[in-house]
């Protein structure tokens, strides 16, 4: 059955529901931000129950909240759906999001309970926005890659051990570089550069028998020294198509006698037959030649593996080759590629010094950043900017430790946080922080309409609550802000970790502009959802606790 709530009832239940969301996310929220414990539903694939999740990260707390009541759970997937925009488009800034939509959301209810309208206050507010936005310009400051540390040290909670492994992977491989977090094996988080391009694939997938190409038993690597590279869009079902290269790459005569000058052979395809598979195995483990084949990588998405082979072509300086286009058995020299060394490890291969034409993969990667401009799938963003990452700078992998699984996982979204923080930084700079730029943008505002004073008043609620984390009276510190003994001094704000007043851009408090502007936006947009909504249709059925298992008695 279903119920039907009218519009002053489901403004009702919102207030409800936005507060006790914000109750607990906002307790995460600056230096002074405690972790949070959350139970985790389900089973390990031992029967055992998993172990609960302790984190700081604002969207992954909101999203543990769950209510009985069937319409404060309708309302709160609303709220945090717009709420995880904050995530998608700036990789941090959900809890400041949270806390300013409750600010803006008390207010606004109240000024709704008076009798304003509520679509007029939104369209009033989104106009507020828009010029609070235009006023972050007046705080923002470039930022370098050497620069990155303070950006990830403040999205990390402080931890000096994630600030700079982030800030050392970035100025690694650049902003386009792409970093990849593994699960580490020791206590300490490590970092490691890949100086080529690493694909997810190896020789594990080419067959029971992969393992055969290994050369380098320690590192369970195969190993090519300046190979040549063929790229094919398609299943190699005969040794016999490829027989004309080999015999030139192996230096073969026409009775298959090896003479000189033994090129090595990489092979990319689609798939290969098991007789083609056989007999490079065969051949690489014999050391009858070096070669070595993987079957494409692939993602899942569509056309990922053509994609991956064009970029390859371009990394390389060949060519991708299909049938009935660039037929096998018609191969030339310049239809091949070439790197300085191929490693293929189980799991993945790594091309080192690619001899693809410089301004080809320039004009390459630009191209596909056009096509990050336009994407909207994250999923497709996130495969684009791997793409890119592998044509420019490297791959840093940085592989998190802790003392437990659990201290792993917390670690590891605080890392994902600060990676996010930190490239947005390098993209539309950053801030002067702890909710520092956001309070003088609201002390030079004035409260002269509804829209004015509600976002006056939400604009210190990031700073209010940062101080409260940290166990001091925000009245006190702002009031000793607010009196302006230090406006000579630029950016003068309070560390809230120090419990100082200090400049806050030396003392490296910053925030990403993007982080700031996205949370501010999606607050914008959770409170115009709230104050608009003219009712809701909900289920009038309350789950039960200890309601009988219907199996019971049938089960031994």
């Amino acid at each position: 059955m279903r119920k039907i709530l009218n519009s002053e009832q489901t403004k009702d239940v919102a207030l409800e529901t936005i507060s006790e969301i914000a109750s607990i996310v906002k307790q995460t929220l600056g230096p002074g931000g405690n972790p949070i414990i959350l139970q985790q539903d389900g089973q390990n694939p031992d029967g055992t129950p998993k172990d609960p999740l302790v984190t700081k990260d604002g969207v992954t707390v909101a999203e543990h909240v769950q209510f009985r009541s069937p319409s404060k759970k309708t309302i709160a997937q609303a709220i945090l759906q717009v709420a995880k925009n904050t995530v998608n488009q700036a990789g941090d800034g959900t809890t400041t999001a949270i806390v300013l939509a409750e600010a803006m959301y008390k207010a606004g209810y109240r000024y709704i309970q008076q009798g304003v309208n509520g679509i007029q206050l939104y369209n009033e507010l989104k106009g507020v926005k828009d010029e609070v936005i235009e006023q972050l310009s007046r705080f923002r400051h470039d930022v370098e890659l050497e620069d990155v540390v303070d950006v990830a040290r403040i999205s990390a909670n402080g931890d000096e051990e994630v600030a700079q492994r982030v800030g050392e992977a970035i100025r690694a491989v650049g902003e386009d570089g792409h970093i990849t977090l593994e699960d580490g094996y020791t206590k300490e988080t490590t970092l490691e550069i890949i100086e080529g391009a690493m694909y997810k694939q190896g020789w594990r997938k080419f067959g029971a028998l992969g393992y055969l190409m290994v050369t380098d038993k320690v590192r369970n690597v195969a190993e090519l020294e300046n190979p040549a590279v063929l790229l094919y869009a398609g299943e190699i079902k005969e040794m016999t198509e490829i027989d004309k290269l080999l015999k030139t790459l192996m230096g073969w005569d026409d009775n298959s006698q090896q003479l000189t000058n033994i090129i090595p052979l990489m092979i990319i395809a689609y798939d290969f037959s098991d007789d083609v598979k056989n007999y490079i195995l065969q051949a690489r483990a014999s050391a009858k030649m070096p070669i070595a084949a993987i079957k494409a990588p692939f993602d899942g998405s569509p056309n990922a593996r053509t994609q991956m082979l064009e970029d390859l072509a371009v990394l390389l300086g060949g060519k991708v080759l299909a049938k009935g286009i660039n037929d096998l058995d018609k191969i030339t020299d310049a239809d091949l590629g070439c790197a300085g060394r191929v490693e293929i490890g189980a799991e993945e291969t790594v091309f080192y010094k690619g001899q693809g034409d410089k301004q080809e993969i320039m004009d390459r990667v630009k191209d596909l950043k056009k096509q990050l401009e336009i994407e909207a799938y994250d999923f497709d963003k996130e495969n684009l900017r791997l793409r890119i990452g592998k044509l420019t700078g490297g791959v840093a992998l940085i592989r998190v430790g802790g003392d437990s699984e659990l201290e792993m996982h917390e670690k590891k979204d605080r890392i994902e946080d600060a990676l996010c923080a930190a490239k947005v930084a390098i993209q539309e700079g950053i801030l002067p922080g702890g909710g520092y730029t956001l309070y003088k943008i609201s002390q030079d505002m004035k409260a002269d309409s509804i829209a004015r004073t509600i976002v006056k008043e939400a604009l210190q609620a990031p700073i209010r609550q940062i101080i409260t984390n940290v166990g001091e009276e925000p009245v006190e510190i702002l009031t000793l802000l607010k009196a302006g003994a230090y406006d000579e001094i630029d950016n003068f704000g309070y560390d809230a970790r120090e419990k100082k007043f200090t400049d806050l851009m030396e003392a490296g408090i910053v925030d990403p502009v993007k982080v700031t502007k996205s949370a501010l936006e999606n607050a914008i947009s959770i409170v115009g959802l709230l104050l608009t909504v003219g009712g809701a249709i909900v289920s009038d059925v309350e789950p039960k606790d200890g309601m009988p298992n219907p199996l019971a008695g049938l089960m031994g």
